[in-house]
């Protein structure tokens, strides 16, 4: 069986009040928060933070302050990636970004709610 994580990662219905799910989510607001309170010129630290963050990265990228994300291991970046200030992605499934890619003022929603409400809520819209 399954875990709702593992339906998450899949891109199959998940229940994200899942308690694995809650602490991810808790764990990364507080790696986010960390990074966000962190002084641009500490590249060391930011990149650090980042790293632990999401699932995979490239040796080289910069998020400008505020970044929020959900869980952050759903985001795999590739080399030189760059975002700007207020960058928002809620990854409740997985994003890749290719090699160089610069993001200004970007919000990315990745979630299931679509199909939800496809599935339950408005069956007609299947």
């Amino acid at each position: 069986m399954s875990t709702e994580k593992e339906k998450m990662i899949a891109g199959k219905l998940y229940n994200a009040g899942d308690p694995e799910l809650a602490q991810a989510r808790l764990n990364a607001r507080r790696l986010v928060r960390t990074f966000n309170e962190t002084n641009e010129t500490d590249l060391e630290t930011r990149t650090a933070l980042l790293k632990k963050l999401f699932g995979s990265t490239g040796e080289c990228l910069f998020i400008e302050s505020d970044f929020h994300c959900d869980y952050g291991f759903n985001i795999h970046v590739g080399e030189n990636f760059y975002a700007n200030f207020d960058c928002v992605i809620l990854d409740g499934g997985r994003l890749k970004s290719g090699k160089t890619a610069c993001w200004r003022r970007v919000s990315i929603f990745i979630r299931q709610h679509i199909r939800l409400m496809q599935k339950h809520a408005c069956p007609a819209w299947s």
